[in-house]
């Protein structure tokens, strides 16, 4: 009967410690969709996802930690919209249709888009090697499972090419997504150089930007970046 009690003991525990990650990691996403970065704290997330002082730190360790987890959830996400989208289009893609699947991966998904543009700065500011090679190790295990996809489906696109495409899309599309965010610090400061302001339609922007990087790499061309 003990060992009864202690097993359902440790089972709501373990259960309870699961609800509490899943509450800070919501609102680590909240929190760093909402706010600079610099004003994200471990215990401002905390407070958002109401839960006890501590539990973030002995969860997670530090921001950069939580920030990778909460990053690395976005490209599960992406990753199972590509996945998603690949299934859904017919076979073989071609150029167009391929540019065009990048494009539907990443258009309703702007917490990614966000997030991805912070990567390069919390990776400079990061001391836990341990976090940042398990992030990298699933984040690569995603970009190859969806570049084998893609080289299955566009027989002119082998996986290494594909993989590229996959890396240099994503980095070019979360860059073009702090340009169109009215509220990002790249756009403002866009906005400065005209009376006008920057105009830009994002989607519009996303499809010029895919079609061009399909055809560099599907054609292994090195075409220039296309002028609006």
């Amino acid at each position: 009967m003990a060992a009864l009690l202690d097993r359902s003991k440790l089972e709501r525990a373990k259960t309870l410690k699961n609800e509490r990650m899943e509450k800070i990691l919501q609102a680590g996403l909240r929190a760093f969709q909402r706010f600079s970065y610099a004003e994200v704290t471990l215990d401002s997330v905390r407070k958002l996802a109401n839960v006890p002082e501590g539990k973030p730190e002995l969860y997670f360790g530090s921001r950069e930690e939580l920030f990778l987890r909460v990053l690395n959830r976005q490209f599960q996400a992406w990753a199972s919209a590509l996945q998603d989208t690949l299934e859904a289009a017919a076979e073989p893609l071609s150029p167009d249709r391929l540019a065009r699947v990048l494009v539907d991966s990443v258009r309703h998904q702007p917490e990614f888009c966000h997030l991805r543009a912070l990567l390069p700065m919390v990776l400079e500011h990061i001391i836990d090697d341990g976090a940042v090679t398990i992030f990298f190790a699933s984040v690569n295990s995603q970009l190859n499972r969806c570049s084998e996809d893609l080289a299955r489906r566009c027989p002119t696109l082998c996986k290494r090419d594909a993989i590229h495409l996959l890396v240099v899309f994503q980095a070019y599309a979360s860059s073009l997504y702090q340009l169109a965010e009215p509220a990002s610090a790249l756009a403002r400061l866009s906005a400065t150089e005209s009376a006008e302001g920057l105009d830009m339609d994002y989607e519009s922007e996303l499809i010029s930007l895919a079609s061009w990087l399909v055809s560099r790499f599907v054609s292994g061309s090195h075409t220039p970046v296309p002028s609006r």
